[in-house]
């Protein structure tokens, strides 16, 4: 594919870094300008004028032709489109808007004639110095891919071209930029001086313990006293439970050899290299508790059933005699709890905590439990009969337990309330947690808040919708039938692939069969500018590299650290495999003369200079040698062709069923899937429905491909027949079957959701405890630093570790808080006590035992590097300062709600 090779020619082109600014796209040699190029030009009629810029009109064709460029070329970068969040809308459209006041500056200073000479360099410059190859590339693009963006050639000139102009008015910017020796030798001194830190950290974690929910005795104590007219003790309730076992399907169940095997293989892992044999047992014993949980459940599914259809029947006949009738008619056994309350032990059944949680919620009113999982077992409760809770007259222990759930739930429900509740409409409305938050940050939802939640900034509104609502948020889900059409199944339709055929595809990607040598290189660049000296010195530079190589230093360590190369400087300058053609010359020249292990010459090429190192060498591969590889493949390619035409002629199918209502099927109160599989009956084509699944799932039904599990996804009840779904080898035609709306569940339906707001809670408390305690070391280990101790004895009780010594050139990275350290710790001087950092779950201590400036050989070692790095800043500064100019004189009017359409 066209973008792949543009991807691998990235990784292996230095400069393909600054084409990508300046240039992103090969351009042909014959160019053409179309209408509409003149920027703030002659409008069409019909253009909606949306507002003012540098005062003259601004439409609306203006602002889509950017963002239209900039989301090709996010796609020739990333080779994929690109997001769809109203964040990076918003960061498209301001670019968008960018690069208007910059095209139309370069239009003003008269910089936006680009000539054919021009855009044949630069064609040189991304494929190399065959013209040929590279408007053959071009034409591929222009054939096979544009079509599919649903963009034209002339509008992917046009994106050329503006690419051009702007990048020649950034060079112009900042041509007069200068760094002086004073600059870079403050640069090298902050990056290179060396920090030893003591770190103390101080975790949520390590005080859960210490922290609980429960109150004390005297806040006990009050409450009962200011509540005891209104208290009662809790209702205890009788429950007749029906109980289905997977034990008893155990000795019916039969595996065969190719699930032992299938089991084997997926869990390989597990079994640690151990042979079949030897595990086989173990596998058997599973596989049939497998099966006969899922007998249980069935079971437990026919008998809830039968329970909901009897009690239809007979509402007024008691629930417990129902469920009786309906056990005894599946051959399920029932028995009969003794009194119990929400947490106790259930009489005549055990400590069940699911159970007891799910029997104690049934009443009279609703009388039936819902089917209990439960170590293995299924349950399935009705109601007998509650006892009222009588009014307590003292504090007892049972009075406390009850005080201190009440409390503690008090908490629980406080914070839903506060904040998870708030956010109930929004995704009642349809808005995800993550979509709240983009609409939050736009000013959107700030009028809907409480005010504790609209006062908050965007980052910490972002933290509670994250850590508060996400957890408890429900996603939409929905279920598609599906019927697959394998490649595999076609592979007896597929005509013999003829001899023509295969010399053919053998000349068509003579690339793959070709010789190939494996190299890496380390690059110093050579700026356009520069002069006769200036390219002696980076020669020289490069000079050194090549004799610290011959006296034994590592290849790829040097190219991590002095390459200018960014695609392959941090693998070590590797650049995998690359054919001849690849390259520029004379760089394949010279590496294809080489020996595995040895290292060239400087070389030049017009990305700069080079030194080359050989890894490897792989022999072409001839026609008769391929022959059989290159048959399969096309042979597959067509058993693929066959599956895609014949799903598509099934989706057409259904879909002229549909709409038609020609077919007996297609009555209009038939459902879509009924109909789907009416139609892929008749056409002796097997189908199958999905399990509920959400947006972002991987179904193993579409092999695990999440782009085509999205497709599948995307089918509504309206639009209910997708085209040709496309899997990692198979190919697909979906029909939505149902769907679930997402939900915030209500707390007191989600029982689960009280305990894990408790730990949460709990962890807050943890937190702020963890705070406190660093606060109490800070100010006891000042004291004792203040009185003359040591560091080491002023904080040995305190969990105090080195990190690694450090710079700012090379962080401490594995060390907790690295960035944070990194961050503080240059702002202070040795033997300083750094106040409390708070972190994520709670604080850390910091300590500077010492600091050492680069020595004079360190400063003239990273001095060249430093120089190019602070120039490099200091022009982007530059471009940021000059664009704030541009903005402010452009005096951009938009008309009102003009973003938002555009975003």
């Amino acid at each position: 594919m066209f973008i792949s090779k543009v991807n691998r020619i990235c990784e292996r082109h230095g400069r393909i870094a600054i084409l990508i600014i300046g240039l992103i796209i090969v351009i042909p040699f014959v160019f053409l300008w179309g209408p509409g190029s003149n920027l703030f030009g002659d409008k069409g009629r019909g253009q909606r004028v949306i507002g003012r810029m540098f005062g003259e009109p601004l439409t609306i064709a203006d602002v889509a032709v950017q963002l239209q460029e900039m989301e090709l070329m996010y796609y020739l970068m990333r080779q994929q489109p690109p997001p769809k969040s109203r964040e990076f809308k918003q960061y498209m459209l301001d670019q968008a808007f960018q690069r208007l006041r910059m095209l139309h500056e370069a239009r003003r200073r008269g910089l936006d004639k680009v000539g054919v000479q021009e855009l044949q360099q630069a064609l040189v410059g991304m494929f190399g110095q065959n013209g040929e190859s590279g408007a053959t590339q071009y034409a591929m693009f222009v054939q096979y891919q544009l079509p599919r963006l649903g963009l034209t050639e002339q509008q992917l000139l046009a994106m050329v071209r503006h690419n051009i102009v702007v990048s020649r008015l950034q060079r112009e910017v900042v041509s007069s930029v200068y760094v002086s020796p004073t600059e870079v030798k403050a640069a090298v001194e902050k990056n290179y001086t060396r920090y030893d830190v003591r770190q103390a950290v101080f975790r949520s974690a390590d005080y859960m313990d210490a922290v609980s929910l429960v109150p004390d005795e005297q806040t006990l104590e009050a409450y009962y006293e200011k509540h005891k007219d209104e208290l009662r003790l809790p209702d205890q309730k009788r429950v007749r439970v029906a109980t289905v076992s997977f034990e008893e399907w155990i000795d019916d169940a039969t595996v065969k050899d190719d699930d032992v095997q299938a089991y084997f293989e997926e869990h390989s892992e597990t079994f640690e290299g151990k042979a079949l044999d030897a595990v086989r047992d173990d596998i058997v014993a599973t596989l049939k508790k497998r099966q006969a949980r899922t007998k249980a459940l069935e079971q437990a599914r026919t008998l809830i059933t039968r329970v909901m259809a009897l009690y239809k029947e007979q509402p007024t006949k008691a629930a417990a005699d129902i469920l009786k009738e309906a056990s005894d008619a599946v051959g399920v056994p029932t028995v009969d709890s003794g009194l119990f309350t929400r947490q106790g032990e259930i009489p005549n059944i055990g400590q069940k905590a699911r159970l007891s949680e799910a029997a104690y919620m049934v009443t009279e009113e609703d009388p039936f439990s819902r089917i209990v999982p439960e170590d293995g077992v299924f349950y399935l409760a009705a109601w007998l009969e509650t006892m009222p809770g009588e009014k307590p007259t003292a504090l007892t222990a049972e009075v406390r337990d009850m005080l201190k759930d009440q409390l503690v739930l008090q908490q629980v429900r406080t914070f839903w309330r506060e904040r998870v509740e708030p956010f109930r409409v929004y995704i009642e409305n349809g808005l995800t947690p993550d979509e709240i938050i983009e609409q939050f940050a736009s000013g959107v939802l700030k009028k809907g808040l409480p005010d504790h939640l609209a006062a908050m900034n965007d980052e910490d509104l972002r933290n509670v919708v994250t850590s508060d609502v996400q957890p408890f948020f429900v996603p939409a889900k929905k279920r598609v039938r599906v019927v697959a059409f394998d490649p595999a199944e076609y592979m007896d339709d597929v005509e013999p692939i003829g001899v023509e055929a295969v010399q053919a595809y053998y000349n068509q990607n003579s690339g793959e069969y070709a010789p190939q040598v494996r190299a890496r290189h380390i690059l110093l660049r050579v700026p356009d500018e520069a002069d006769a000296d200036a390219r002696d010195d980076i020669k020289a530079r490069l000079r050194e590299v090549q004799k610290k190589i011959e006296a034994g230093a590592e290849f790829a360590e040097l190219a991590e650290e002095v390459s200018e190369d960014p695609g392959s400087a941090q693998r070590g300058g590797d650049l995998g495999y690359f054919t001849k053609d690849r390259m520029v010359e004379p760089f394949s020249e010279v590496a294809f003369s080489l020996e595995p292990g040895e290292v060239s010459d400087v070389i030049e090429t017009q990305f700069g200079y080079h030194l080359i190192k050989l890894e490897a060498k792989k022999p072409g591969v001839s026609l008769e040698e391929a022959a059989d590889s290159i048959r399969k493949e096309l042979a597959n390619k067509r058993a693929r062709e066959l599956a895609w035409e014949a799903a598509d002629a099934f989706s057409y199918s259904v879909y002229e069923t549909m709409t038609t209502g020609e077919d007996e099927e297609a009555a209009e109160d038939v459902p879509p899937a009924q109909m789907f599989a009416a139609m892929a009956e008749k056409k002796d084509l097997a189908w199958q429905d999905t399990p509920w699944f959400t947006e972002n799932s991987a179904l193993a039904v579409f092999e695990s491909s999440r782009s085509a599990s999205r497709n599948a996804y995307a089918l509504t009840r309206h639009d209910p027949l997708s085209r040709v779904i496309e899997g990692v080898d198979k190919r697909y035609v979906a029909c939505w079957l149902a769907e679930q709306s997402a939900e915030l569940p209500d707390l007191t339906a989600a029982p689960a959701y009280v305990q894990a707001i408790q730990t949460k809670l709990r962890r807050e408390k943890a937190r702020e405890l963890a705070r406190e305690k660093a606060e109490q070391a800070y100010h006891e280990i000042e004291q004792g630093l203040v009185a003359g101790k040591e560091f080491e004895a002023a904080a040995e009780p305190y969990p105090f570790e080195a990190v690694p010594e450090f710079s700012l050139s090379a962080l401490p990275w594995g060390t907790p808080n690295a960035r944070l350290i990194s961050d503080t710790v240059p702002e202070h001087s040795a033997g300083t006590l750094v106040e409390p950092l708070r972190i994520g779950d709670g604080a850390t201590l910091l300590f500077l035992a010492g600091v050492t400036p680069p020595d004079q050989e360190t400063v003239e070692e990273h001095y060249d590097q430093s120089e190019q790095q602070l120039l490099r800043e200091k022009q982007q500064n530059v471009l940021e300062s000059f664009d704030a100019k541009l903005q402010e004189r452009a005096k951009m009017e938009l008309d009102e709600g003009v973003r938002e359409q555009l975003i």
